[in-house]
């Protein structure tokens, strides 16, 4: 069928329990699927035939790299991982996948030579929160969409990041390679609402090397 839902809370316990995605999705409606296993490893990445239709919480260590496996009925699969880089106080962090209400939006400004001028992805955009000390420690956010029609003009693509889905669009950390299906930021702090940005290489830029002149 179309998955299993859930009628409640699905809770993976925390000494040894795992998540291992390999035919068909968990569609939590409002409810979450709670992996207490801080162990990066503990949760698959999931396929394009398998991942968590709505809510997935992941406990963490200070370190490591956490899978997301998420994705919705209308764009499917859409995985994000974020791999900490230094040492967070975050307990726990939570994801979901969702499609854009309306048009995507447009970060706007440049940024590693590459203008950002036009809309975001259309598969739609990641909502991950901390549970507490949402700040503390660094990490690399690399987001995988799928199924997005509107990459055909773009040239370059990055993550943008906003506090929530009407917030101000920007970017955080430093910039990574990005092509329509793999996004990658480092250095980035702090969690809200991510999404597949998009733009045009830029020129360019002429740097001045020396003159002379003579009477």
């Amino acid at each position: 069928g179309t998955g299993v839902n859930l009628l409640s809370m699905m809770n993976i316990k925390s000494a040894s329990g795992s998540l291992t995605l390999t035919n068909g999705k968990i569609i939590t409606g409002v409810n979450e699927l709670v992996i207490a296993n801080t162990t990066p490893g503990s949760c698959s990445a999931g396929n394009v035939n398998s991942f968590v239709s709505g809510n997935l919480r992941r406990s963490l260590l200070a370190t490591g790299n956490y899978n997301f496996p998420l994705g919705n009925a209308t764009k499917g699969y859409q995985l994000a991982t974020i791999n900490f880089t230094s040492p967070t106080l975050i307990g726990n962090l939570l994801g979901r996948f969702d499609s854009w209400p309306s048009t995507p939006p447009i970060v706007g400004g440049s940024d590693c030579s590459n203008n950002y001028t036009l809309a975001a992805e259309d598969n739609g955009y990641w909502t991950i929160t901390a549970d507490a000390n949402p700040t503390s420690g660094s990490y690399t956010a690399t987001l995988y969409p799928i199924g997005a029609t509107n990459t055909a003009a773009a040239s370059a693509w990055t993550i943008m990041k906003a506090p929530n889905l009407a917030g101000v669009w920007a970017f955080d950390g430093t910039c990574g390679t990005g092509v329509a299906g793999t996004v990658s930021r480092t250095g980035m702090k702090g969690f809200s609402v991510f999404a597949a940005a998009q733009g045009v290489s830029s020129s360019l830029p002429l740097q001045l090397l020396s003159f002379s002149g003579e009477k």
